[in-house]
């Protein structure tokens, strides 16, 4: 009986460090992918700064997943949130179509920041979504081609591609920083995200599933979207007060040029 159970301990202590040791070593992994394919679609840096997966619960949380913002505007990043919890479907990921039960955002931020009377970041990123991702789709659709070499001939074998269906997303407690650029200062102000709920994403009209890349562009649209049309229809008084501060900035930009004259002048003369 005691060698069972020291044979039962042996076991479960493989078993969780068999776990520890694929959580450290997907972290890395996983990083580097966010990265590599985020930046892909957004056209701008995206960053993560951990990831944790739990094999036992069918859970997994992404900390600090940053978006950049495009080129020629302020602020580092378009989008930062803070923690993102998963739910999956463990058994599916044997399948072809990955189900995730649920997906948790709690307090982002969104930088909404104007460039000019014409020109802002959300919607800069939202065309270079469009844009990067028209192509990506498109291949990511077709099956995953491999090939094996035997001694005697080349043989080919098709796997599909991997899908993903999302069961519920929600967004809440989000922010939204309004900001403008105006001579050497900035000018900023805040309203509230609404909350964001998405249920059934990947089986809209009858489909199975959906690539991650259109996945993950389906959830930056609607963050991005519901953002701008939040400051375009709630953001008035926010604008405003921008546009105040904004108006002191320039008088204090041109006070200061008036300085930095009058000394240039007075070591001239």
């Amino acid at each position: 009986m005691k060698k069972r159970y020291i044979v039962l301990g042996v076991f479960v202590a493989a078993i969780a460090g068999g776990v520890y040791y694929i959580n450290q070593n997907l972290e890395p992994i996983v990083k580097k992918l966010v990265n590599q394919y985020g930046s892909q679609i957004t056209g701008t840096n995206v960053s993560l700064d951990g990831f944790k997966l739990s094999l036992m619960q069918g859970s997994m949380s992404l900390q600090g997943l940053k978006v950049g913002n495009p080129q020629g505007y302020q602020e580092p990043n378009i989008l930062s949130i803070g923690e993102a919890s998963v739910k999956l479907n463990i058994g599916s990921l044997r399948t072809n179509i990955i189900e995730v039960e649920s997906i948790n955002i709690t307090a982002p931020e969104v930088s909404y920041e104007i460039k000019d009377i014409t020109r802002n970041n959300v919607q800069d990123l939202l065309t270079n979504i469009e844009k990067n991702t028209a192509s990506t789709a498109k291949a990511e659709s077709k099956p995953a081609q491999t090939e094996a070499k035997t001694d005697s001939a080349k043989t080919e074998s098709s796997e599909p591609a991997k899908k993903v269906v999302i069961d519920r997303l929600n967004i809440t407690e989000g922010k939204i920083n309004l900001g403008a650029s105006l001579g050497k200062q900035g000018t900023s102000a805040s309203i509230p995200l609404p909350a964001i709920e998405l249920k059934d994403l990947g089986r809209e009209n009858g489909k199975q599933g959906q690539s991650i890349t259109e996945t993950a562009v389906a959830i930056l649209n609607k963050i991005f979207t519901t953002a701008y049309d939040t400051v375009v229809k709630q953001g008035g008084e926010a604008l405003k007060q921008i546009a105040a501060e904004g108006e002191k900035a320039i008088k204090s930009v041109a006070e200061d040029l008036k300085n930095e004259t009058k000394g240039l002048l007075k070591n001239l003369f």
